[in-house]
């Protein structure tokens, strides 16, 4: 077994191990997880029955459009079904999610080794641990967010699948364009891998058709000045043209437009900045074009031998040209930010990729070596263990291994005990502590809450979400939550999973719009976020209050007269030993003038009352002004 054979098994091992020892953290609970989750358990459900797709059309994944789903009803399903898979072999959803995910992980990064590798030694050897190295470096200074930031900017988990499945397709179709295969066999190679990439995510399918297009102009460009080069030029066309039918004819590609048309929030750092992702696209498409440029100078024999680099620099360029586009569009007000910087992480990726590769392309270098061997027998392993950890953060959100008892427990209660009535909704809330993300996903996949009644605030902080509920509407919460009310309890499980009535917990906690008798800041109590701003989220003695100036409003319940005054129970944040030994609290009533109180060491905290000024329109509105006000971090 020759070393690069041996390399690619052990780089595989590697994979798997990865694999295995990351499957329990997950480093992100954001809303796209619980989506994405509520599809997978829906397949599940449905014995991994979907209905497969017609081209040109908009069309469902199942019988009905599931209002759980919401725009999940037409994503393409190809990754969720593989999870699904997975899910039923281990009585799991998230099991078979958090398996996929970090398989797709390892999948791209083995795929980046496995196209570095197959240079010449000495450049491999210099490619290689330079990729090694510029990762380990992003992660102790920069931290740009290369492929695997998908899971941590926002569970893109989806896009992550895709993007693996497309560098693995790049270099199939590169092995079938090497081995001499006509322009043919070609188009159809590429039109079958956009077909199948494009039931996984549209963006991979995209990016690899802009990887054809870029192929063959490139080929085409090579041409110039020979016999026959008109002929080349319009078959290229053709050929680019057909393969951009078979994804513009996509129902994926349809579908994918329509949600695009949401322009949600995703951080990617300086790269927000859509001068400053223009600049990475220029920066990625000046190092592809000079790969190209030194490729373009080999003798036959060594092009050949490096066509790994002509490949690499022609997948960078059509990402960033790609990505140029979007921000034209953007700009001509045909797309938005959010599908812009869903570029950055392959962008981010191409660069790491290109940069180390031109540089082993500039020496000259020695004859192959054992120490080249042994670069190429451990080199892949070691690149797909750099990259998988260096793109994952330290400290997980969630852990698996405490999720998915409870996920179990649910499925069994709500096939057994839970109550459901035409009209009807039942929700999950206080599941885990100070977790909302689990109570959200289950909700959806689970309990089947509507998309559209009941959303990610409404569940995560308990508002609106009883609003023309009925009795025999049920929360499904943990025993000893703030949820859990003995007056309100329909069912208790041994295992602590307890049923509470949903119309019932709302009049005793008083959730909802309207002011009650004693209103909590704390942890313990429930507030509508829409009457609140310049407050933080809760905590277990109150709120604090973030910036200059804070608003409370509440409605008061019709034919309910209004108190005299409010009682506040009020504490200060002080730092003496730094220059911050009182503050101010203004403190206005119903547009009345504020009064003042003064907060100092000797009197942090204070429980004082203030008259109540007639309200308009039934509404209360405390303001609270804060001119000393800083945070602990300005102070450090």
């Amino acid at each position: 077994m020759t070393a690069r054979e041996s390399g690619r098994w052990l780089m595989a091992i590697c994979a798997v191990s990865l694999v295995a020892i990351n499957i329990d953290p997950i480093w992100l609970g954001s809303v796209d997880l619980a989506h994405h989750y509520a599809l997978v358990e829906r397949l599940s459900e449905k014995g991994l029955f979907f209905h497969l797709p017609e081209a040109g059309k908009v069309h469902l994944n199942f019988d009905i459009f599931d209002l759980s789903l919401g725009e999940m009803n037409y994503y393409p399903p190809a990754s969720h079904l593989a999870a699904a898979i997975l899910g039923r072999i281990f009585d799991s959803s998230l099991i078979g999610m958090q398996l996929v995910a970090p398989l797709a992980l390892a999948g791209v990064w083995m795929a980046a080794a496995t196209a570095v590798f197959t240079l010449p030694p000495a450049t491999a050897s210099i490619a290689g641990g330079g990729l090694i190295a510029l990762l380990a470096l992003n992660r102790v200074s920069f931290d740009l967010p290369a492929h695997g930031g998908e899971l941590v900017a926002g569970h893109f988990f989806a896009q992550l699948v895709g993007q693996a499945l497309c560098v693995w397709a790049v270099i199939a179709w590169a092995k079938l364009a090497e081995s001499g295969a006509g322009l043919g066999a070609r188009l159809s190679a590429a039109a079958g891998l956009i077909a199948a990439l494009a039931t996984v995510h549209m963006l991979s399918a995209v990016i690899f058709l802009g990887f054809f297009a870029c192929s063959v102009g490139f080929d085409v460009l090579r041409e110039v000045r020979r016999p026959g080069m008109w002929r080349s030029m319009a078959m290229g066309v053709v050929t680019v043209a057909a393969a951009a039918g078979v994804a513009v004819l996509h129902p994926s590609f349809r579908a994918m437009t329509m949600i695009a048309g949401n322009d949600g929030d995703l951080d990617v750092g300086a790269f927000s900045d859509m001068a400053t992702l223009a600049g990475l696209c220029v920066a990625v498409l000046a190092l592809a074009g000079a790969l190209l440029t030194a490729w373009s100078r080999f003798d036959e024999a060594a092009r050949r031998g490096h066509a790994a680099v002509k490949y690499l620099a022609l997948y960078g360029a059509a990402t960033a040209l790609l990505c140029l586009c979007q921000i034209g569009a953007m700009k001509l007000g045909y797309s938005n930010a959010y599908s812009c910087k869903k570029y950055v992480f392959s962008l981010i990726s191409a660069m790491f990729v290109l940069a180390p590769v031109g540089v082993a392309l500039i020496p000259r270098r020695p004859a192959f070596s054992a120490a080249d061997g042994l670069v190429r027998l451990i080199g892949p392993a070691a690149l797909v263990a750099t990259g998988f950890h260096t793109a994952l953060p330290e400290k997980e959100l969630m852990n698996l291994s405490k999720i998915v008892p409870l996920e179990r427990q649910l499925k069994m209660l709500n096939e057994t005990y839970v109550p459901w009535k035409d009209g009807g909704q039942n929700i999950v809330a206080g599941l885990i502590k100070d977790n909302p993300t689990v109570d959200y996903m289950f909700s959806l996949g689970i309990l089947k809450a509507e998309r559209l009644r009941y959303t990610w605030t409404d569940i995560t902080h308990m508002t609106g979400a009883f609003d023309g509920v009925t009795d025999a509407n049920v929360i499904v919460t943990m025993r000893g939550s703030k949820f859990d009310l003995p007056a309100c309890r329909r069912f208790s499980s041994q295992s602590g999973m307890t049923l509470v009535n949903a119309r019932c917990a709302a009049d005793i906690l008083g959730v909802g719009k309207e002011c009650v008798e004693v209103v909590d800041f704390s942890e313990k109590g429930l507030i509508d976020p829409h009457f609140l701003s310049g407050f933080s989220t809760p905590e277990a003695a109150g709120r604090w209050t973030e910036g200059v100036q804070a608003t409370f409003r509440c409605r008061l319940p019709q034919g309910k007269a209004a108190p005299s005054s409010v009682t506040f129970d009020v504490t200060a944040f002080l730092a003496a030993d730094h220059g911050l030994a009182e503050q101010r609290l203004l403190i206005g009533l119903n547009g009345a003038p504020a009064a003042e109180r003064v907060f100092r060491a000797n009197a942090q905290r204070q429980r004082f009352e203030a008259p109540l000024p007639a309200p308009t329109d039934g509404e209360i509105v405390v303001t609270f002004d804060l001119p000393d006000s800083v945070s602990p971090a300005q102070l450090g």
